[in-house]
């Protein structure tokens, strides 16, 4: 599928070659496919002439996964869903940093699901998004153990288990503490801006389709101890409609001992044992205790420019 794919438009072009050197045996010289026409009439397609219809075929045949994107705005447009959001194509730009951070994304996981995403990062060729709300929740840390040092062994393995089926997404291998995410080596955060020390040993992972964020890609999106998240960091957690955003009260019966107060990061608090960081419901971060469910996972996922 993917030889298909890279190959699509040559394979197209070939064909439609054919077409026209069939038609035209004593033609002497290379015709541009701009130059030429196309009837679009039964097709549905806009285009007029055989390069434009080529590379529309494309674009609806085999970039279908990604639906839009839109320009985030934190009074007009948080979520992608408001008509007032503004659409842009910067998934199609392979320029570092064309799609920002924070850029809303609706992309089909597979083939029958489709996600919004926020953006954490863009380096031409690969976007990396996070989910924009809570993918497993009510999911400890690390239960049983009442500690961070084998790391998030119990929340990890069901976000996998939950994305396992998101096979429009990139294939993640890694190995928390050495592979680097964006400037991150380590696993151990103290204070949250301070992520120097690898504070436990978790086995590599192999084909996941998605992570948790880390510490250093929470700071750099302005969060703090204090507040400073944006919108789209802490959208759909209980509570959060007091800060501006879209309010998800996912309790049992309207329980408050079982609503979504944010999500783990899969960064740990090396100064205590048994804490881990999270990103709260004010749009602050802190760290919480490694058996609390009051919390759950957000996917962070790579997709292919």
């Amino acid at each position: 599928m993917k030889i298909l794919r890279k190959n699509y438009k040559l394979l197209i072009g070939f064909i439609l070659g054919l077409v026209v050197v069939g038609t035209s045996v004593y033609a002497a010289t290379v015709i541009s496919s701009e130059d030429i026409s196309y009837d679009n009439k039964s097709s549905g397609l806009t285009a007029t002439n055989v390069k434009d219809a080529i590379d529309e075929i494309y674009d609806k045949t085999f970039t279908k996964e990604k639906i839009t994107a839109y320009t985030y705005n934190s009074s007009t447009c948080i979520t992608g869903e408001e008509k007032t959001c503004v659409e842009n194509t910067c998934y199609k730009n392979k320029t570092a940093g064309s799609c920002v951070q924070g850029t809303i994304i609706k992309y089909m996981v597979n083939d029958w699901t489709q996600e919004y995403f926020y953006v954490l990062h863009d380096d031409g060729a690969t976007i990396t998004m996070q989910h924009r709300k809570n993918t497993i929740d009510h999911v400890g840390w690390s239960v049983g153990n009442n500690t961070n040092t084998l790391g998030p062994v119990t929340i990890l393995p069901q976000l996998e288990s939950a994305t396992s089926s998101w096979h429009n997404v990139n294939t993640l291998d890694y190995t928390m503490g050495t592979t680097n995410f964006y400037g991150n080596f380590y696993t151990g955060c103290y204070p949250y801006n301070n992520c120097n020390e690898n504070t436990y040993i978790l086995s590599q992972r192999n084909y996941s389709k998605a992570r948790m964020i880390t510490m250093q890609e929470v700071v750099s999106t302005g969060c703090t101890l204090s507040g400073g998240c944006p919108k789209w960091m802490f959208n759909y957690t209980y509570g959060c409609s007091s800060y501006g955003c879209t309010q998800v009260d996912n309790g049992v019966g309207g329980s408050s001992s079982n609503v979504n107060y944010g999500y783990y990061t899969m960064s740990a608090d090396y100064s205590l044992a048994y804490r881990a960081w999270t990103v709260r419901n004010q749009g602050t971060v802190a760290t919480m205790n490694v058996a609390d469910t009051f919390f759950g996972a957000r996917a962070v996922v790579e997709i292919t420019k």
